[in-house]
């Protein structure tokens, strides 16, 4: 039997704590040959299969999620840790290195614990470094395609657009661009490229979503194709999905200046511009 031996004569009024077999005793000897007369407490003792609960993979378990990350475990990683450790049987030197491991894994789930977040977006070239402005990078990093709408006035007013006018004098489109939201947002419906009655890339719903949009129908181009898709005429490249060898940067900056098959004004100007340049 476990009891509490205490003494209001000790100078710190110890707590001693004492197993006494049978009966209580009325007196005790203590080590200095004093004899005391001990009020008897009683103490919960462990009625389970752990002498100590620290023994019971369940509670060791518990104990390292209190510990490491201050929460109570979920079912599903307390069946699971618990698990690898009843698996041990008797092994002594088993039990110990999942204890270890129970412990390590709950000290480095401090930087990995609680649900997944989508922290970053990257789709079709210059969308998210570009257009979005600075301060909703973080807004739209979080959300998703369905909700790009709130995006689009960032897309038909373009302002990387105006500084090319105004850093290289380039004849740039004018707002609304429609055809920017149909290369990133919307799709390129059919009828839509001269020349290519059959070309589009309208996947969607018509709202918009910036997503890479990839028509299979349109077999890949293995004779002449262009680094620069759809630019030259390559319909099979670049915005029809995006190849390896797409040069899509500077795709991007030309579409963005207006060299797009959607422009035909804009590019008029800027073949004159480079006929003259060549002396033609």
């Amino acid at each position: 039997m476990q009891g509490v031996l205490t003494n209001d004569g000790f100078a710190h009024n110890d707590l001693i704590a004492v197993d006494v077999s049978g009966a209580h005793p009325a007196t005790v000897t203590l080590g200095g040959g004093d004899d005391i007369t001990p009020d008897w407490q009683s103490l919960s003792v462990s009625t389970g299969p752990f002498a100590n609960p620290i023994d019971d993979p369940r509670f060791f378990v518990q104990q390292q999620y209190l510990d490491f990350l201050n929460r109570e475990p979920d079912q599903g990683g307390s069946d699971y840790w618990t698990s690898q450790m009843t698996k041990c049987g008797n092994d002594e030197r088993s039990i110990n290195e999942q204890r270890i491991n129970v412990s390590s894994r709950r000290g480095n789930d401090q930087r990995n614990e609680g649900s997944f977040r989508q922290v970053s977006r990257l789709c079709n070239p210059l969308v998210n470094e570009v257009v979005i402005p600075l301060k909703l990078k973080d807004t739209f990093n979080a959300s998703k395609p369905s909700d790009d709408a709130q995006f689009a006035s960032f897309v038909v007013d373009l302002q990387l657009a105006k500084l090319l006018k105004a850093v290289f004098g380039i004849n740039i489109p004018p707002a609304p661009r429609n055809d920017l939201v149909a290369i990133s947002a919307t799709g390129i419906p059919a009828g839509a490229v001269p020349g290519a009655p059959n070309y589009t890339t309208f996947l969607s719903d018509g709202k918009p979503h910036e997503m890479l949009r990839l028509n299979v129908a349109i077999p890949p181009n293995t004779i002449n194709p262009s680094r620069l898709g759809l630019l030259n005429n390559d319909i099979a490249g670049y915005s029809n999905g995006r190849r390896l060898f797409d040069d899509v940067t500077d795709i991007a900056l030309r579409a963005v200046a207006g060299g797009t098959p959607f422009t035909p004004s804009t590019n008029a100007v800027a073949e004159q511009r480079a006929r003259r340049r060549r002396g033609e």
